[in-house]
């Protein structure tokens, strides 16, 4: 199935739902906690109530698992498609009007993600991909950057919870050319996909903190752009389909950029 008109119905219906409430009292009120055990806002919760609701009348089946609801059916005919939704990632950004903000959106088939889609509300920018049909930024395909050496890294990186945390990440800045720190995953890693930067990294030794629906859809296009999602030992990361699970994340161009950060986490 093409779900690029699907995923551009989802889009104009989230972006006039951000439009009309962005301004409003109490949009970044706390309305209750989500599945994933952080707090809903309002906000949240809207955006993901439109995104929910296009699917449902789009009839296409399968079931939607959401940072905020958890687990839902979809009406239509069982598909067996799972749709891994997170519709305001970068929640802090919005709330500061800083336009780093995106509506994420993957389509899992058998243990498979076959497309997925970031929308940044910002920007208006729009990544899509579908499994082996390439990565595309606004319709142009994209790719990852596999011309520049090591010793010129331009990373995005997480930002440091602790002080042990942040001698590690304080080796890595020292070390790399260019340094960013943007607090939206789904953007960091498709921002790697499309070759602004070399590499995402959000470690943090303990348990990691990012969840599935937060780089998901991300995921299948650094891949289908030629990089690599893996864990802090370098192999593949395996994503469970939960909103609990939490993870390290290498988002790379190569091998070769994961090799030379991960020892500045001492990896």
């Amino acid at each position: 199935m093409n779900f690029h008109n699907l995923f551009q119905g989802i889009i104009k219906q989230a972006e006039l739902a951000y439009t009309k409430h962005r301004h409003t009292d109490g949009n970044f009120s706390i309305v209750g906690i989500g599945a994933d055990g952080t707090e809903t806002t309002k906000l949240d919760k809207v955006l993901e109530d439109v995104v929910i609701n296009e699917l449902h009348r789009s009839k296409v089946g399968g079931s939607v698992l959401s940072e905020e609801i958890g687990w839902t059916e979809l009406e239509g005919e069982k598909s067996g498609y799972t749709f891994v939704i997170d519709p305001l990632d970068g929640t802090s950004n919005a709330k500061m009007n800083f336009p780093y903000f995106a509506l994420s959106i993957a389509v899992v088939k058998e243990e498979q993600i076959v497309s997925g889609l970031i929308y940044n509300y910002g920007s208006k920018d729009t990544f899509y991909a579908a499994q082996s049909g390439g990565a595309f930024n606004n319709g142009r395909p994209i790719r990852i950057d596999s011309e520049t050496p090591t010793k010129d890294n331009r990373l995005v990186l997480s930002r440091p919870f602790s002080w042990e945390e942040s001698d590690l990440y304080m080796k890595c800045m020292m070390n790399t050319k260019r340094i960013r720190m943007t607090g939206c995953p789904s953007l960091d890693v498709v921002s790697v996909a499309s070759g602004t930067f070399n590499g995402y990294i959000d470690y943090h030794p303990a348990k990691g903190l990012i969840k599935t629906h937060d780089i998901l859809a991300s995921q299948i296009i650094l891949e289908e752009a030629g990089g690599l999602l893996l864990d802090e030992t370098g192999k593949p990361l395996k994503l469970c389909l939960d909103v609990e699970s939490t993870y390290n994340v290498f988002a790379v161009n190569n091998m070769e950029t994961f090799r030379a950060v991960s020892t500045f986490f001492g990896l």
